[in-house]
């Protein structure tokens, strides 16, 4: 009788373990539609018209938080730019708070930008051809000729 009992209480386990993995089962599939938001298309869904794309992307010339002074920002921007960089100041620059603004979609534009920034600071930064160059800003001389006054005409007549 001990036999049977304990392969009744077994046979009792196994139907009860097998009703609770097929409510599991089923309650799994019993689920609300995922509500989907925001911008989305199908995977395979085709335009009703022709659309344009871009196979290049746009270079932008952007100062980042790697570029430390003005020559490592030119130097990448030179090899960006694929052209030269000629650095003929005698001391390099921090980055300022404009030159970390400027965005530029053309080489051109990226160092005319500099060079307004850098101008008082005596640097001339140029694109010449295929060489981006930086020399040193030669300072515009007054005229050489001594001004004379009509005071000191008058003191050298006496």
């Amino acid at each position: 009788m001990g036999l049977c009992y304990q392969r009744t209480k077994a046979i009792a386990f196994v139907a009860h373990l097998s009703l609770l993995v097929v409510c599991i089962t089923h309650a799994g599939c019993a689920h609300r539609d995922v509500k989907v938001t925001g911008e989305w298309r199908p995977a395979n869904a085709l335009d009703a018209t022709p659309q344009p794309i871009h196979d290049a992307p746009t270079v932008q010339y952007i100062s980042t938080p790697l570029d430390p002074s003005l020559r490592s920002l030119l130097s990448r921007w030179s090899k960006q730019g694929e052209v030269a960089l000629d650095y003929r100041a005698s001391s390099d620059f921090s980055l300022s708070v404009d030159a970390a603004n400027i965005r530029a979609t053309s080489l051109e534009g990226g160092i005319a930008a500099l060079n307004r920034i850098y101008m008082q600071s005596g640097v001339d930064i140029r694109l010449e051809g295929a060489v981006v160059q930086v020399t040193p800003r030669v300072p515009m001389e007054s005229n050489p000729r001594k001004k004379t006054t009509r005071s000191s005409k008058r003191k050298s007549k006496r």
